[in-house]
């Protein structure tokens, strides 16, 4: 059986998760255009 838990968060949330994450949301757009296959 499989579970999935779906939640809601805010855009600032998401905004800051990114952030912490990939450091800026510039350096996620830079990798995604390099390498758009390798985001999750």
């Amino acid at each position: 059986m499989r579970i999935t838990l779906i939640g809601q968060i805010t855009s600032k949330e998401l905004v800051e998760e990114f952030e912490g994450t990939y450091g800026s949301i510039k350096r996620l757009e830079n990798l995604y255009e390099r390498k758009p296959d390798t985001i999750q």
